[in-house]
């Protein structure tokens, strides 16, 4: 189980956020964090997981040098899952992120991130919910967070 918050800040001239002050708004603390920042600092992902062991590639960020994506449920690229691997597996969905979120299939919902650009998704039968809030400084997109 996973919890994002994806920031797309307006400017670049400010700090990044700390992944600890979304802590006091979770039911209970995660087993792992995780975040990463765009070069440009227009773009942050922060991830909440709870048992990452449980699933193939072990976490739900997946980190490329200047692009990146979270997810939570069960995003599907195509691939033989009889045969993939963690490596294959975050290949894909960061490549489907940037160039078709659409190709994606399954339960789940996902936010996408390259330097100065974010697109959140969520799968056409809508099982996986996203929430956004627009203010003068930001926009930002959760899964579960008050925003």
């Amino acid at each position: 189980m996973n919890t994002f918050v994806a920031i797309l800040w307006k400017s670049s001239n400010h700090p990044p956020v700390s992944h600890d002050q979304f802590l006091p708004y979770l039911l209970q603390v995660p087993d792992v964090s995780d975040s990463w920042r765009s070069p440009s600092g227009h773009v942050e992902l922060h991830t909440f997981s709870w048992w990452p062991h449980v699933i193939l590639p072990k976490s739900y960020l997946f980190k490329g040098d200047r692009a990146a994506v979270a997810f939570e449920g069960f995003p599907d690229t195509g691939l033989d899952l009889a045969s993939a691997t963690a490596a294959d597996f975050e290949h894909n969905l960061l490549e489907a992120g940037r160039t078709d979120v659409t190709r994606i299939k399954g339960e789940f919902s996902l936010v996408s991130a390259e330097d100065d650009a974010l697109t959140a998704y969520l799968n056409p039968n809508g099982s996986h919910a996203i929430y956004y809030v627009e203010q003068p400084g930001y926009t930002a997109f959760s899964n579960r967070l008050p925003l």
